[in-house]
């Protein structure tokens, strides 16, 4: 884009003076942006310290720059050179860059050290619209509520985990609940929840969904389980694992309308 063959007489017009304004608003972005001084922003545009004053006094009208200089000017305002001359003779950047308008820029103002950038936008482009795809196409199917016999089998597991740990670890149950008490998760439990964590691995204490859901409200998830993990080496079995991810997932929905995924990120 240039401007029209019309002459304006330096001094003489007001667009003149309006265009060279513009112009130095433009320089001066350029270096606050990029936080730079005017030398290391003559790097930038391929100038002299010379021609770069000559320009900020406003002795320079900008369309008769040089091309190779307002594209560079251009590239390091983020924009195409179109766009920063219909900004000196409008005062307005254009409201929308049609594909045009990038492929113009890439032919005339980017270089090789811009391609990873311009590959990574299209990258980006691409994962954010895959992501839009998916979440359309992926409904939240509300978790099941777990059986009564799950909720008691998830507390037999613990209880059993909890007295492998005491063996493997040579500990006696007092010590495997001095162990258990040690964990961080556990310092943060209340006296009461404490006496029913240690009932039910005792195995003396039947779940109900109840107390997942009671500890759901106040620690986030089942602290038994987050300490039975830290405590000990010993890994925890898998049926164990499915069963708390199981209630974990429905407590969470339960409480908060939304899975633990969703809550976390």
């Amino acid at each position: 884009m240039q401007r029209s063959n019309e002459h304006y007489p330096a001094g003489e017009s007001n667009q003149d003076q309006l265009e060279v304004e513009r112009f130095i608003k433009s320089i001066n972005q350029y270096l606050i942006t990029r936080k730079l001084s005017q030398r290391k922003g003559c790097e930038g545009l391929e100038i002299t310290i010379g021609t770069m004053t000559k320009y900020l006094r406003g002795e320079v009208n900008p369309f008769d720059v040089k091309t190779r200089i307002t594209r560079n000017l251009a590239r390091e305002l983020g924009m195409t050179p179109d766009a920063l001359y219909a900004y000196y003779e409008t005062g307005e950047y254009k409201d929308s860059v049609t594909i045009q308008d990038v492929e113009s820029w890439i032919k005339s103002t980017s270089t090789t050290d811009d391609l990873p950038r311009i590959l990574n936008a299209l990258s980006l482009s691409q994962t954010q619209g895959q992501s839009k795809i998916k979440e359309v196409k992926v409904e939240v199917t509300k978790p099941k509520k777990p059986s009564k016999s799950e909720v008691e089998r998830f507390g037999h597991l613990m209880s059993q985990h909890f007295k492998a740990v005491a063996k493997a670890e040579v500990l006696s149950t007092k010590e495997a609940w001095q162990l258990f008490l040690d964990q961080d998760y556990a310092k943060g439990m209340s006296k009461e929840d404490l006496e029913i964590a240690l009932d039910v691995l005792r195995g003396e204490l039947t779940l109900t969904i109840d107390f997942p859901l009671k500890f759901g409200a106040t620690y986030g998830r089942c602290p038994i389980t987050t300490c039975l993990k830290t405590m000990s080496s010993l890994e925890i079995g898998q049926e164990l694992k499915e069963l708390t991810t199981k209630i974990e997932r429905y407590c969470c929905y339960k409480l908060t309308g939304k899975l633990p995924e969703e809550v976390t990120t």
